[in-house]
């Protein structure tokens, strides 16, 4: 197995994480960052704690830590070994460390199809990497019969990447490319997976914040129920001028 992430090598997301650093807490459910993930984590997934979940692309672990809270053992891989040691930092002050399992996906790898998870969660992962079919194979692989897969990934409808508005931001964070609801859905079924539903999600509102630096400075205010009127408003726009995200629900049958 040779996957292969844009930047050609794992300093690129090593440097892409540079800023970040160990967390304090975990994230609530209204996480303003999260709150979609959560949200459809807790629709879809009958039983809620003494999972054994992967987060497969886990950045630092904010996801992973927050399901790690909710009593279910996690175990996090990714490429970045900043990223990974920042992580496992993380779950050391949190206290949550025994719950919690967080390794760089080179070194751990072949270890993925030894693994049957409960649920696997990728957000945010698939557009990063030369062969997707590949990541949602392992995927496959690692999900027990019966289990789930929940994933998200940037959509071509954005309606700023229609206005050609995101090829600087796609370039700095190592996004090779974006999916159609159809593109998506084809290629899940062909990795194995029964397709269980599929939420556009993310308005322009949402994606400005996330895309234009000078406007992410705002997204660290947008707590409590501030998030939940930003993200009422953002919805109302999905609708009308269309989607920035796909998550898509599914199962291994």
């Amino acid at each position: 197995m040779t996957m292969r992430y844009s930047g050609q090598n794992n300093l690129f997301y090593d440097k892409f994480h540079k800023e970040s650093s160990i967390q304090a807490k975990v994230i609530s459910k209204d996480n303003f960052t999260y709150r979609n993930a959560i949200k459809l984590f807790g629709e879809n997934i009958k039983k809620t704690s003494g999972l054994k979940i992967l987060d497969f692309g886990c950045g630092v672990g904010t996801l992973s830590l927050y399901f790690a809270a909710c009593n279910n053992n996690v175990i996090g891989v990714d490429v970045s070994k900043r990223a990974i040691s920042l992580a496992r930092r993380s779950a050391k002050r949190m206290g949550i460390d025994s719950f919690t399992e967080f390794e760089v996906l080179s070194e751990w790898k072949h270890l993925l199809y030894k693994n049957k998870f409960d649920v696997a969660v990728s957000i945010e992962v698939i557009e990063h990497v030369s062969d997707d079919a590949e990541v949602l194979s392992i995927l496959f692989s690692c999900i027990r019969h019966g289990g789930k897969l929940i994933l998200s990934t940037p959509s071509v409808n954005a309606p700023l990447y229609k206005l050609g508005l995101v090829e600087e931001f796609d370039k700095r964070v190592g996004h090779l490319r974006r999916y159609s609801i159809n593109e998506l859905v084809k290629k899940m079924k062909s990795a194995g997976f029964k397709v269980e539903e599929v939420r556009r999600t993310e308005g322009v509102v949402r994606n400005s914040l996330f895309l234009f630096p000078l406007l992410g400075k705002f997204v660290r205010f947008i707590k409590g129920p501030i998030s939940g009127i930003v993200t009422f408003i953002d919805n109302i726009t999905i609708p009308l001028f269309g989607e920035s995200n796909l998550y898509v629900v599914a199962t291994k049958i």
